[in-house]
């Protein structure tokens, strides 16, 4: 899924907003996709699924989360979708530089046209699924949303990523906080633009 790469959801993509956030839904879709084909084998299955049931709706909140996370965080607001190509642009230039080593000067033309980002074979360099879904479910806890006015449904959740070593946890807290630190540096921008004009 396009929506997993680093680069394509970089600023060195030719990609709109609007596709992106078209591919970021048609992500978490298949995820809705799995939790209903779950759902149909535990209702056609004879024994007690009570607890298959409770897990399931637990994976539907962070399904609609998610999808909500896009809509009203990230699809609303221009900052907010910039940081999060602002944090894929961080982590392919990281990564690129983790595989490649270059004597040329490295610029913005130089990643959009040059930097390859087939960096491990064949394939696109690029999110590990439950990585992105991560970054996803926490853009509530660092973007107040505007359903959420006080911050109480999400003061409710913590979302903790438990795999075993070399898994990707790693990268996963990173990404989260480069979005946070670019949407600061974003913020921090605004409000001095705003200062300066008078408001």
């Amino acid at each position: 899924s396009r929506a997993l790469e680093f680069k394509w959801l970089s600023l060195f993509s030719d990609a709109t907003d609007e596709e992106i956030i078209s591919h970021l839904k048609e992500f978490v879709g298949k995820y809705q996709t799995w939790i209903d084909k779950q759902r149909d084998i535990l209702n056609h299955d004879q024994g007690d699924n009570h607890i298959g049931f409770e897990n399931l709706d637990k994976c539907q909140l962070d399904c609609d989360r998610m999808v909500d996370n896009i809509r009203l965080i990230l699809k609303e607001n221009h900052s907010n979708m910039m940081s999060f190509r602002l944090m894929n642009t961080a982590m392919f230039i990281q990564l690129w530089h983790s595989k490649r080593s270059t004597n040329e000067e490295t610029n913005y033309d130089f990643y959009k046209e040059k930097a390859d980002d087939h960096l491990f074979g064949d394939k696109s360099a690029a999110w590990r699924p439950f990585q992105l879904a991560f970054i996803l479910l926490n853009l509530d806890g660092i973007i107040q949303r505007s359903d959420d006015p006080e911050w109480k449904c999400r003061n409710e959740l913590v979302d903790l990523v438990w795999f075993p070593t070399g898994g990707g946890k790693t990268e996963a807290y990173l990404g989260l906080m480069a979005f946070v630190i670019a949407n600061r540096r974003l913020r921090m921008n605004e409000d001095d633009d705003y200062n300066r004009d008078g408001g």
